[in-house]
């Protein structure tokens, strides 16, 4: 028994690592997707628009991932078996 319980606590440590981490990640994105909106509705010049057009793409894909880690992490925490599909959809969840 004292086996499962070093067990589940290590699990219930790396989830909220994880956790952690995820938002950790999520507050400089937030940061850098905020300033990149000022900066396009102050921008002059097509070159600068399109830099922050990109920016603000790039910021909308991390915050895809950041939201297939939660999943991921959820559904391990609740003791389903989490399967990163790596030949369709890249990181799809199963």
């Amino acid at each position: 028994m004292e086996r499962n319980a070093m067990q589940e606590t290590f699990r219930s440590e790396r989830a909220a690592a994880m956790h952690s981490a995820l938002h950790d990640l999520c507050q400089p994105l937030t940061a850098l997707q905020c300033r990149l909106e000022m900066g396009r509705l102050a921008a002059s010049g097509d070159g600068l628009r399109e830099a922050v057009d990109g920016g603000l793409e790039e910021t909308r894909r991390l915050f895809v991932a950041v939201a297939r880690l939660r999943r991921c992490l959820l559904e391990a925490e609740a003791g389903g078996l989490v399967m990163m599909d790596a030949v369709e959809g890249g990181g799809r969840v199963h």
